[in-house]
This record gives structure tokens, C-alpha cells and sequence, in this order.
């Protein structure tokens, strides 16, 4: 996956010239995760570039720098360290073309490493992806697999809104094929599986799904898990995610 998302990233840059990458240790180093690596020696300083560490000022020149016309792809190094910048994400970016009646919209692309799964401290394994979902003027994405993000990120990073592009750490090596022609043909999860429901209704049976792909039609009715309805599957979900209240309820 990480692999793809550099990529991605690196043909953003050449078909937009107005499209900047910055955030802590983004441009020499390549990214904690090498995700930008290459892409400063490539396009140089002014489009890929270090920032101090200071993440209200990094989304607050992110709002600056989307006035003026250009296509910000901030990243914030560890998902933990976006709180400081609560105020410019909520009150600024996700606002902005509201507020000003469509005149300033905010084509800004935040990546997040995020989720857990890698034994990191505190502020470096955390899931804000409800706390985001919940804030109008935000869309955010997570992809599953190499294939997903490679086209998940070109494509957020061609929108006119901010997109909160929050990318699962524990899965930077995973390996997979990338169809760069076929958006369409990632098939999401690798680990779905057909399985049976804990306490399955009568006639019917259980989609196990993990990574959080959900095929067509395998939601969960309006009485959710425990009160299914109808002749269709029964739907369990398994999660890293905060038990009540996340986006899978």
C-alpha cells in the first residue's frame, strides 16, 4: 500500500501543478512511513516541504493556500496529533465554502496515518473517523488495500472539497495488485468471508467482513444487527474501532 499511495501522490503533483505536499518531516525524509519519499528530489522544495511542528499551523496555511488557488495535501504525521488542529479542520476548512457562499472552496486532502494496530503509544494508534464523519463539509475515506488507496487518493486529491484521507498504518505493507486503469476492480476486503451470524434469524447467514468494505447490499436493516429484518443476510461486523458510537454504530 505504500508503494501505491507514493504513487498516487507522485502523479497528483504532475497533472496539477497548483497541488502541494507538506507536513512534518514529509519532504527530505520521504514521510515516518516513506509515503512521500522521492517526491522533494523530484518536484523540489517548493512543492514538497518540511513544516514545524505545529499542526494547527500546518491545516491553518492548508485554509491559506486553498484561497489562493492551490490543492494543499497536508499530512498529519500520526492520527493522535490532529487534535491541536480541531479548530482550523472544523471551524475553517470544512466551512469555508459554505461560509463564503461558494467563493472559497477548500480543495484540501488531509492524510492521516491512522487506527491501530502497530503497539504505538499514546497519540499514535487513535480512530477520529466518526468524530470527522459527524462534521459537515467533510468526506472521509479509509482505503482496504493497495488498489483502493492508489485510486482513493488520486481521487480525493481531484475533488473541490476537503477530504480526510485517513490511511490505516498497519496496512502500509500490505501487498496487492493495483489496476491503475480499473478503478473499479479492487474488490474491496481481501478478508471477507461467508460465515453465520452469533445468534443467526431463521433462513439466514452471516457476512464476516474486515477492513471495512461492505459489498452492495450487505448493510444492515433499519433495526440494525440485533433486530434483523427481512429474508436477506444477517449482518455481524468486527472492528478496531470504538465499540459505541463509531461509524459502524
Amino acid at each position: 500500500m505504500q508503494q501505491a499511495l507514493n504513487r498516487a501522490l507522485d502523479e497528483v503533483l504532475a497533472d496539477n501543478a497548483k497541488a502541494v505536499i507538506f507536513g512534518e518531516d514529509c519532504g527530505r525524509l520521504g514521510g515516518v512511513f516513506r509515503i512521500t519519499d522521492g517526491l522533494q528530489a523530484k518536484y523540489g522544495e517548493a512543492r514538497v516541504f518540511d513544516t514545524p511542528l505545529a499542526e494547527s499551523g500546518i491545516l491553518g496555511m492548508s485554509v491559506g493556500l486553498a484561497m489562493a488557488g492551490f490543492h494543499p495535501i497536508p499530512e498529519v504525521q500520526f492520527d493522535g496529533f490532529a487534535y491541536p488542529a480541531i479548530n482550523q479542520i472544523v471551524c475553517q476548512i470544512a466551512r469555508m465554502n459554505y461560509r463564503s457562499r461558494g467563493t472559497l472552496p477548500m480543495p484540501i486532502t488531509l492524510r492521516v496515518p491512522s487506527f491501530g494496530g502497530i503497539r504505538a503509544p499514546e497519540h499514535h494508534g487513535e480512530s477520529l473517523e466518526a468524530l470527522f464523519a459527524h462534521v459537515p463539509g467533510l468526506k472521509v475515506v479509509s482505503p482496504v488495500n493497495p488498489h483502493e488507496a492508489y485510486h482513493l487518493l488520486k481521487y480525493a486529491a481531484s475533488r473541490p472539497d476537503p477530504v480526510i484521507f485517513m490511511e490505516p498504518k498497519s496496512r502500509y505493507w500490505q501487498k496487492g495488485e493495483v489496476d491503475v486503469a480499473n478503478a473499479d476492480a479492487g474488490g474491496g476486503s481481501p478478508h471477507r468471508r461467508q460465515g453465520h451470524a452469533r445468534r443467526p434469524p431463521p433462513h439466514s447467514r452471516g457476512l464476516g467482513c474486515h477492513g471495512g468494505a461492505l459489498p452492495a447490499g450487505g448493510r444492515p436493516g433499519r433495526r440494525g444487527r440485533r433486530g434483523h429484518r427481512g429474508p436477506g443476510p444477517a449482518l455481524a461486523q468486527a472492528h478496531r474501532y470504538p465499540r459505541i458510537g463509531g461509524i459502524r454504530g
